[in-house]
């Protein structure tokens, strides 16, 4: 009954919820109206007849999440909603916006930030859609009668639709808007009389890219206008978007690489820990809890692909719709933890650090953050104030991994999931969708290094090695922020680092930036 009810109630609602991060019910005891908030996004009055109904279904869905927990929940890997990345408390701490991340800039102010952002959450693939219609005709047919899941499943209507595959849904949409509003109210400085030409919006030609721009330049404007500085730019269409063959070869640049699908996408033994995690132990255990739910007819048309195609609805109704997805309680936590650990493998070596192919071409993209930093520092004051460079999974994960960051001591593999559990290189935490890292060049008006007794971070994963030498007299510094939240530079030991050293850190990666691409003569090899 409660299934039921929660299937209903989410197709009632589902075009019309946006980004909820959680329920509160207030009850009015004179008329016993509810009404109900879905974050920051939906407001409904309930009649007193339907107040009984609707808390059996809201109590069922969020009485075993306390919105208060520590713990990331609902966590699927690069199809994680930009929300559920950060605890409620994290959540909390980040829309403070607080300005003074590190306590020592307060004698320097930022004048310049590049921001690279993946698009917001969006609906699932075309081939998504089929094989989601055609595990569903597969559970109908094989599946238990006797089992109640079973007959919660065969009524479920599948509400992704072919004309919606790949685009960015509503709750896409609000999340580059939040995230652009909340980037003014931290940067107000950068911000403050921007005219339309200081600011650039670079995307691949992909509608969600695209789309994901344009609701980030709505944000933008809002907070601009909220902050009472939008009278510099006066009309929101004159922020333009670039986007052309030219943006997809600076964002796409692993899907027009044919040496990178020769060698790594299309190469068995380049992805063989994926396909070794695929028949191993883990695996199969959770493929052994799915068909013990659906019954034993269900082992005669099950595989390891529909597995995959269930996670995926479960992600993505969840991503997309809010809530938590039916289709999610057939996982067991340690089912959900494999699964997850399946699709960074995936990532780890289709487009981290598993292959120097996959991230030595993420260089380009490192020259065109820095290079509008170069005129402040030469002393231009007119150059760009901000740039927003809107790509993929593909166009972030391969840019951490260039930069050194989230790098495991152990590289990620088949046989240690185990030892993985606690792994930094992890999609749900680093590339959900919404996904950013951002640079901000601070000019500074004398020497004021971020607190000197701050813990240094392990430099094994520095790209040239620590650097421990703070410039004298250095005047710019850049700041690095993951997700908004502030990240060391690895190899240097303060929260902000001098442009100069930036500069050093990332040497010869910026010397030697040559379309590897063309280098056929040299094979990528697993960096372990």
């Amino acid at each position: 009954m409660i299934l039921m009810s929660k299937i209903c109630f989410w197709n009632l609602f589902h075009q019309s919820l946006r980004a909820q991060c959680y329920c509160e019910i207030l009850l009015c005891s004179v008329s016993a109206t509810m009404f109900i908030r879905f974050g920051h996004c939906i407001r409904a009055q309930v009649p007193p007849v339907g107040t009984c109904f609707l808390l059996l279904i809201l109590a069922s869905r969020v009485s075993t999440q306390d919105p208060r927990s520590s713990v990331k929940r609902d966590t699927f890997a690069t199809k994680t909603k930009y929300d559920a990345s950060f605890t409620w408390l994290e959540r909390t701490e980040r829309d403070k916006i607080l300005r003074e991340t590190c306590p020592h800039l307060h004698q320097c102010k930022p004048v310049h930030v590049s921001m690279l952002i993946r698009h917001g959450t969006r609906y699932p693939k075309k081939n998504d859609i089929s094989k989601i219609d055609y595990v569903v005709s597969s559970i109908r047919h094989y599946g238990s009668k006797e089992k109640d899941i079973v007959n919660v499943m065969r009524r479920w209507q599948n509400s992704f639709e072919w004309q919606d595959a790949m685009m960015l849904a509503e709750t896409g949409k609000w999340e580059m808007e939040e995230l652009a509003s909340r980037t003014v109210q931290r940067f107000p400085e950068i911000f403050h009389g921007a005219k339309p030409e200081s600011l650039r919006f670079v995307s691949s030609t992909k509608n969600r890219t695209v789309d994901s721009t344009s609701a980030f330049v709505r944000g933008l404007w809002n907070g601009l206008k909220e902050m009472k500085a939008a009278d510099s730019i006066k009309d929101p269409r004159k922020l333009q978007t670039d986007a052309g063959p030219h943006t997809d070869t600076l964002l796409l640049f692993l899907e027009n690489c044919k040496r990178w699908t020769e060698e790594v996408e299309r190469n068995t033994e380049a992805l063989q820990e994926v396909s070794k995690f695929l028949d191993g132990p883990e695996v199969r255990s959770v493929l052994k809890n799915i068909t013990s739910q659906l019954g034993p007819s269900v082992l005669l048309d099950f595989s390891v692909a529909h597995l995959k195609v269930m996670w995926t609805i479960c992600a993505m109704e969840t991503a997309v719709y809010g809530g938590r997805s039916i289709w999610c309680d057939l996982f067991k936590t340690e089912d959900l933890r494999v699964l997850e650990y399946l699709s960074d493998l995936t990532s780890y070596w289709k487009h981290g650090y598993g292959h120097r192919l996959n991230y030595r071409q993420a260089c380009a993209l490192l020259q065109e953050m820095l290079k509008p930093m170069e005129g402040f520092v030469s002393g231009n004051e007119s150059s760009l104030r901000g740039q927003f460079l809107f790509g993929h999974t593909e166009s972030l994960v391969p840019f951490y991994s260039l930069l050194g960051l989230f790098k495991d001591r152990e590289p990620l593999r088949a046989d240690n999931f185990a030892e993985h559990k606690n792994r930094v290189f992890r999609t749900s935490f680093i590339s959900p969708f919404g996904a950013n890292i951002a640079l901000v060049l601070y000019k500074c008006d004398g020497i004021s290094p971020c607190d000197q007794s701050e813990k240094g971070r392990d430099t094994h994963d520095a790209p040239q090695g620590s650097h421990s030498d703070d410039p004298a007299g250095s005047k710019f510094r850049v700041m690095m922020m993951v997700n908004e939240r502030v990240e060391q530079f690895p190899g240097w030991h303060q929260a902000s680092c001098p442009y100069e050293v930036v500069r050093m850190l990332y040497k010869n990666v910026l010397e030697h930036c040559e379309d590897v691409c063309e280098m056929s003569s040299e094979k990528s090899h697993p960096e372990l």
